[in-house]
């Protein structure tokens, strides 16, 4: 990816990606049809004796140590190796330089 016009390596074509936005080089977003992401999922359970309640769901990513970070085999070009880190809900890969290489959140 390139700052600015979409430039090409020798050999190669640009491609006309223009994608480019404050405070990032490339954003990809992907959308799940028929529900989004809670379609992937079944939400269930058994009520008592007071009779049905309600069900809310809620998607949030675990696994990271709060205010630590989880090794990756992952590694950036220029910063070594990437370690994963929470900044408030969102995910973010940053390399041994301490920048952010990647963001990882789930948006409504």
């Amino acid at each position: 990816e390139t700052v600015g016009v979409d430039r090409e390596a020798p050999g190669e074509t640009a491609d006309g990606n223009d994608d480019d936005g404050a405070g990032y080089l490339g954003r990809a977003t992907t959308e799940l049809g028929g529900g989004g992401l809670v379609s992937l999922f079944t939400v269930g359970g058994g009520y008592g004796q007071d009779g049905p309640g309600s069900l809310t769901g809620n998607f949030y990513f675990t696994g990271i140590p709060a205010g630590g970070e989880l090794s990756t085999n992952l590694e950036a070009t220029d910063g070594g190796a990437i370690v994963l880190q929470m900044d408030g809900d969102d995910v973010v890969g940053v390399d041994g330089d301490g920048h952010v290489v990647f963001r990882l959140e789930i948006v409504d």
